[in-house]
């Protein structure tokens, strides 16, 4: 409310504004001050505090302390934090705590007589009084500072303290609030920094101006941003912490913003859903004399953006993969990039299945069998923390084990933090064998018969599912060859055709084959290997069969063919059984070729959950048909119900698999979102048939950027169906 102050101007109105400027100033000029001194507000903020009797009008802005209002005192908060020494006396200081007014002050008689004001401070444990002082209306405390409390940090202990303000009857007294000495070692951002903040207090304008708001929003699904009484004179505007920007609601005379009520918000006050996680800042901007509440429903500052801490953390054991009965040893960083002290932190180290820990120390505790916990002092800005702990990989370890590290912690205002999770995983490495023998198959039966003789110096290589090399060897002088201490996954064998004479070729179709190493270590000492001189017309590089529902596709590639006319598919049940040819006309080759070519067949013809055989053959200008395979494969099933699986791997780091089951065909959706419930990527967004579908997310979002590591959603959406599932990011 803008209050009317009752003067007789004598004077022109440039004379009025240019004494009243002097007189505001005058008591900063003549008080004492000190180096390491905090005010509230800063003496160089536009606005006052001011504290209004509870029996005065509600549309003179204060709220809090009215009546048909709040009711209540004003409230301050002094940050104390434990890095303070206990025998620190910190000292508590009034200016113009009375209201009463001497020189040109902004307190203000209502009634016939002037009202006493009552200060009172209460201790962290917010019951007990450690000073409360009545201060009547007197000339003795106008315009000067008055030592109100004195304490030290060990007295009471390390928090928050509660200074309250209020007034009786009906006049409104204007006052300060300074902590002498608010860095008690004089170095800055050391962690024993003093801060005053405000939860519920009233301010008047002594100029026209702007003041900013800061205060720290946790992660919330709502915030309401309110205000009282700014007769809808100025401008609101709301800051978040990456700097975006929206224009609030100014509130009219006597009620709060965006509503026609006197009530305490919400459902009044600014609305902003799933707000930014930091700092925030609202600028109010308004004319002379205007009496106005901000209330953000947390304690904020003026004109001051406190220092932030940002903990992040490392964790690595030094290798990648480990084995089972293993120890190994786990080093941490604990690293304070902020600008601002963090205290009261707990570090926690949660392990997977199969680790457990061993050693552990710098005070740490053993909270289970796979979780760790330390309390860690004050880390000031720049400063790290190392530590470490010894586990061991047991039996049950799975494919992979992995350690996660994550902090607690506060500022100095005792907001909570949490950084983000830092993760190392190892592969478990277990002693899988491939071995086998590579010969000569003069009869192309592709078995390997006495009297057949192995092939030496033919180089092999070991390929994973990726396609990346991890092992090669060469045969020894009898054929034979050897891969051990494979690790968890699936693999092939593949010669190099290089070292193979001249025009010959694989009698068998175990280099098409993928051998599954699990954690059990599983040995393959039979992979043989056969070749002989070939003369084909097709140098075929590839024969595939992939099942769907209703469908099985066989795919195959040339690399070259010579007088080649076409090609012949057979099917059988049984490896060894009888194959009946498919396609009723040959399917067209290309003739003489020396470029790659691709080919396909659909068979439509077959039951569901049934294991087929597949050959293929080609077949020459002259009449010979040569014949390839055999390959299997197994039909799905008519999925019954829709359902979404669970992705694989998960956690992962560079690619995933969701798999989807639809039993009817749809319009389908599959989209992933972060832990606000943001939408980050849509991987399917169209129609598809009934059946089991398999779909990729590499860890970026729709505009092809990475998404930070950490936990997401991803939800299936179709025909009325919808499912959702979590799964864990890690970079």
């Amino acid at each position: 409310m803008r209050n009317q102050i009752v003067r007789k101007m004598t004077e022109s109105r440039v004379l009025f504004i240019f004494m009243a400027a002097l007189l505001l100033l005058y008591p900063f000029f003549n008080s004492y001050s000190f180096a390491g001194e905090i005010v509230i507000p800063p003496i160089s903020s536009k606005a006052h505090l001011q504290t209004n009797g509870p029996l005065g009008e509600l549309d003179n802005g204060d709220w809090w302390s009215n009546v048909s209002g709040g009711n209540q005192p004003h409230i301050f908060l002094i940050y104390v934090p434990p890095a303070v020494a206990a025998d620190f006396m910190i000292q508590l200081d009034l200016f113009d705590p009375e209201c009463y007014q001497t020189d040109g002050e902004m307190d203000e008689l209502k009634g016939r007589s002037w009202d006493p004001t009552t200060f009172r401070i209460l201790a962290p444990d917010g019951s007990t009084v450690i000073t409360e002082q009545t201060f009547p209306p007197s000339a003795s405390t106008s315009q000067q500072w008055i030592s109100f409390a004195s304490f030290t940090r060990g007295q009471y202990g390390a928090g928050i303290y509660q200074l309250t303000s209020s007034t009786v009857g009906d006049d409104e007294n204007t006052f300060r609030i300074r902590i002498r000495e608010a860095d008690p070692d004089q170095i800055a951002e050391s962690g024993d920094e003093i801060h005053i903040s405000i939860l519920k207090s009233t301010f008047q304008f002594y100029e026209n101006g702007c003041v900013d708001m800061y205060y720290y929003v946790p992660q919330l699904p709502a915030i309401y941003l309110a205000n009282f009484d700014l007769e809808l004179d100025g401008s609101v505007t709301h800051f978040s912490p990456t700097g975006a920007t929206s224009a609030g609601t100014v509130s009219g005379d006597g009620i709060w913003n965006n509503s026609e009520s006197s009530s305490l918000p919400p459902p009044s006050g600014d609305y902003i859903e799933f707000p930014e996680n930091g700092w925030w800042k609202t600028q109010i901007c308004a004319t002379s004399y205007n009496q106005f509440i901000f209330y953000p429903s947390m304690a904020y500052f003026i004109n001051e953006l406190p220092s932030t801490p940002q903990l992040d953390i490392t964790i690595t054991d030094g290798v990648d993969q480990v084995v089972k009965n293993q120890n190994v040893q786990y080093a941490m960083v604990v690293t304070n990039n902020g600008n601002g002290p963090a205290q009261q932190i707990v570090l926690t180290v949660v392990l997977s299945t199969g680790l457990t820990v061993q050693t552990f120390g710098h005070g740490g505790a053993l909270l289970a069998p796979n979780q760790l916990s330390w309390p860690l002092s004050l880390i000031r800005p720049g400063e790290s923390v190392s530590l470490t702990f010894d586990a061991t990989v047991t039996s049950a370890a799975p494919a992979a084990v992995v350690a996660m590290a994550q902090a607690s912690y506060q500022d100095l205002l005792f907001n909570n933090y949490l950084s983000s999770q830092a993760i190392d995983i190892d592969q478990l490495a277990v002693r899988g064998v491939i071995a086998g023998t590579v010969w000569h198959d003069p009869n192309e039966n592709g078995l390997l018969e006495s009297g057949e003789n192995g092939m030496a110096n033919i180089s092999l290589s070991l390929i994973n599912s990726s396609g990346q090399i991890i092992a090669t060897t060469t045969t020894d002088a009898n054929g034979q060859y050897t891969f051990v201490d494979i690790p968890i996954g699936s693999y092939r064998v593949q010669v190099d055709m290089g070292t193979l004479p001249p025009d010959w070729g694989p009698t068998t179709n175990n280099e098409q084959q993928w051998f599954l190493i699990t954690d059990q270590g599983e040995s393959y000492l039979d992979v043989n290997l056969g070749f002989n001189n070939l003369e084909t017309p097709v140098e075929l590089t590839s024969f595939t069969a992939i099942a769907s529902v209703g469908l099985i596709t066989l795919k195959w590639t040339t690399q070259s063919e010579t007088e080649n006319v076409g090609f012949n598919v057979y099917r059988s049940e049984q490896p060894d059984g009888v194959y009946q040819r498919l396609n009723r006309s040959i399917i067209r080759g290309a003739g003489n070729s020396q470029s790659k070519n691709n080919y396909s067949y659909e068979d439509r013809d077959i039951a569901p959950a049934k294991t087929y055989y597949y050959k293929l053959s080609d077949i020459s200008y002259a009449g010979v048909e040569t014949m390839h395979g055999p390959i299997s494969v197994t039909s799905l099933m008519q999925p019954t119900e829709y359902k979404l699986e669970q992705n694989y791997p998960n956690p992962f780091n560079a690619e995933t698999i969701i798999p989807i089951q639809l039993s009817e065909s749809g319009e389908t959706k599959v989209i992933i979102f972060n832990l606000l419930g943001q939408e980050v990527r849509r991987l399917v967004d169209q129609t598809l048939p009934a059946g089991r579908h398999l779909l990729h997310w590499d860890g970026k979002d729709q505009m092809g950027q990475l998404v930070p590591a950490g936990i997401y959603f991803y939800q299936l959406s179709v025909n009325g169906f919808t499912q959702m599932r979590k799964m864990q990011y890690v970079r």
